[in-house]
């Protein structure tokens, strides 16, 4: 990640998703079980929170039938 972004800043190519991926993978490996992985980390990341948003809202549906 750090790479790509620092080949486009020598070619002042703007990356702006680049850089926002970098916060997003900087957050996940916060997580020490996750810290040393690739990117793919965020995608597991994004669908654990995913499937617990799914559950709130089944729940919630659940309890206003």
């Amino acid at each position: 990640m750090n790479l790509a972004l620092h080949a486009a800043s020598s070619y002042t190519t703007p990356l702006i998703l680049g850089v926002t991926a970098k916060e997003v993978y900087e957050n996940v490996a916060q997580r020490t079980d996750l810290a040393h992985r690739d990117f793919s980390v965020v995608y597991q990341a994004l669908k654990v929170a995913a499937d617990a948003e799914g559950a709130k809202k089944n729940a919630e549906a659940s309890a206003s039938s």
